[in-house]
């Protein structure tokens, strides 16, 4: 893992920008995973040709795609276009499940990283997911668990702060911010910057 080279391609948002440098870059220097090079994705562009052709002259032994939407669904086209779909070995997360219509995205090998709950659901989620299916009659998607936990987790902090007789947003923040709940999602964290933190799995398309 040590000899390890990747390319870091990211959607140029605050939360996206946020996990990069907080977690995932920290995680390369500890375990000495060299990156090539890293570089935003700007919302709405769809021509990735120049980020492409520096991809295919790196050497690169991986590509991290963060991000969701048609700028990831672009550079996978761009590099089937260039044929390096099979041959750089590409990670990501759960925006690129979203994009299961493209045929590069169904190619065997893409790793992925995904919220555990999407595999293996505790108790509180198969409630969750009944209860939502009975309400809604359809299955409820990820960002639904996400919204359920992090409501839950305000409340919790709403209610803490009303029997204190301090409800403001700063007393719910205190008490929210810097802790671990047990959620539909798991074990979530929420970091000093609000941010929920998710166990984990990663898998393999194939």
């Amino acid at each position: 893992m040590a000899d390890k080279k990747i390319i870091v391609l990211y959607l140029d948002q605050q939360e996206i920008t946020h996990q990069l440098t907080t977690y995932i870059m920290p995680e390369f220097r500890q375990n000495k995973i060299k990156i090539i090079f890293y570089e935003p994705l700007m919302p709405g562009e769809n021509n990735f040709r120049g980020t492409v052709d520096r991809v295919k002259n790196s050497e690169a032994d991986s590509i991290l795609l963060l991000g969701f939407g048609d700028e990831l669904r672009s550079i996978l086209e761009e590099m089937g276009r260039q044929k390096l779909i099979g041959k750089t070995e590409i990670v990501g997360g759960i925006g690129l499940l979203s994009l299961n219509g493209s045929v590069t995205i169904l190619s065997d090998g893409v790793i992925v990283a995904v919220p555990q709950y999407l595999i293996d659901k505790n108790e509180k989620a198969k409630a969750f997911e009944e209860k939502f299916h009975k309400t809604y009659n359809h299955t409820p998607n990820i960002h639904a668990a996400f919204a359920y936990d992090a409501v839950q987790i305000l409340a919790e902090g709403l209610a803490y702060g009303l029997s204190k007789g301090q409800g403001s947003a700063e007393t719910v923040s205190f008490h929210v911010t810097n802790r671990t709940y047990q959620g539909i999602m798991g074990e979530v964290h929420v970091d000093n910057m609000g941010a929920l933190v998710v166990p984990m799995e990663v898998g393999v398309i194939g």
